[in-house]
């Protein structure tokens, strides 16, 4: 065997081993990938869920602060109205 044919099969043995590690990073990318896609999509539920959470607080302490709101003019109209009779 001569020199040049054993170079080349060396070459070509590592042409194989660089190919085969191209695939598996491939793969390893693409999962990863995934992996990205379904975290953004996870924060992105979060964030809906977050933010109707806070909406529906925000309109509970709305209500909440209507009511006493209310709550006080009744009762201030009611203490104008004892002090007028008395």
């Amino acid at each position: 065997m001569t020199f040049g044919t054993k170079k080349q099969i060396h070459a070509e043995q590592g042409k194989n081993e660089l190919e085969f590690k191209l695939e598996e990073l491939t793969n390893k990318k693409n999962k990863l990938a995934k992996k990205v896609n379904e975290l953004k999509n996870k924060i992105k539920n979060n964030d809906e869920r977050n933010n109707k959470r806070r909406e529906i607080d925000n309109d509970k302490k709305k209500q909440e602060k209507e009511f006493w709101t209310k709550q006080q003019q009744q009762l201030e109209a009611f203490f104008k109205t004892i002090h007028s009779d008395g």
